[in-house]
């Protein structure tokens, strides 16, 4: 299963907030606002950046050490 087929299912299910860390990409990308199968919003990081996570979270994650 690529990793485009899990973001589509976890949209498709309705879930808000997905954090995917890519460790062969070095980042983090954030997927916020479902639609159908994706999410309008995709914003990348550096892995060694912190991921401000959005309600209902509402923290700061640190992803250097993922």
């Amino acid at each position: 299963m690529s990793l485009c087929e899990v973001c589509g299912g976890t949209a498709r299910a309705g879930i808000p907030v997905y954090l995917l860390i890519d460790r062969e990409a070095d980042q983090a990308v954030l997927y916020t606002e479902p639609v159908g199968e994706e999410y309008r919003r995709k914003v990348p990081y550096k892995r060694s950046e912190a991921v401000p996570l959005p309600a209902p979270f509402g923290f700061e994650l640190d992803t250097g050490a993922f």
